[in-house]
């Protein structure tokens, strides 16, 4: 595959995997691509994500299980960084965060989906990327009519390969440069020896 172009477009039959899990190597360019559409000014992101965030004009807000996470994000561009306890989140992001959230970016799902969207402020946008906690909660459909919020779907191969293609190689030239300017430093999370290359 040539290293400057997006995945090849996928074959027709159904896919036995979940279509809106994360991919290593793609979730930042999913969150890059999804970002313009949510006219953002603070998110929820993982590694990585901050830095694309903060390039884009996010005040970051990270949200990880574990202190070394939440380091991690922090290094990553998060500008701060809570914990996953549902007890009192809500309040403790209203602390962190007294102006409220306009985006969200979750590739985690789970307890925190209600939350986190009850948290947006009016017109904000939830970004459903993918269920890595492998629950796939519920969302009463009363909470969009009060936010005046949508929930937004991020399927990468879709966008990139089906429906939306020249867009999403536009996008991803972009984050490249990035990368080719410096910008963008995606953190490595583990290093191999080459003679462990297959």
């Amino acid at each position: 595959a040539h290293p400057t172009r997006p995945p090849p477009r996928p074959q027709a039959k159904r896919a036995k995997k979940d279509p809106a899990a994360p991919k290593k190597g793609l979730s930042a360019f999913m969150f890059f691509s999804q970002a313009r559409r949510g006219a953002i000014k603070a998110a929820n992101p993982g590694a990585t994500f901050g830095d694309v965030g903060k390039l884009l004009g996010a005040r970051v807000v990270a949200v990880a299980s574990t202190p070394e996470k939440r380091a991690l994000a922090a290094r990553s561009g998060a500008e701060i960084a809570l914990d996953r306890d549902p007890a009192g989140w809500r309040e403790r992001l209203k602390e962190a965060v007294p102006g409220g959230i306009d985006v969200v970016f979750d590739p985690v799902s789970g307890p925190l989906l209600q939350p986190a969207f009850r948290s947006l402020n009016w017109g904000g946008r939830y970004l459903v990327i993918g269920f890595a906690s492998g629950e796939i909660p519920a969302l009463p459909v009363n909470l969009p009519l009060l936010k005046g919020a949508a929930l937004v779907g991020v399927d990468y191969r879709q966008f990139a390969a089906v429906f939306e293609a020249a867009a999403a190689q536009r996008e991803f030239d972009e984050l490249l440069a990035w990368v080719a300017e410096g910008r963008l430093v995606p953190p490595a999370g583990r290093t191999f020896a080459f003679d462990r290359y297959r």
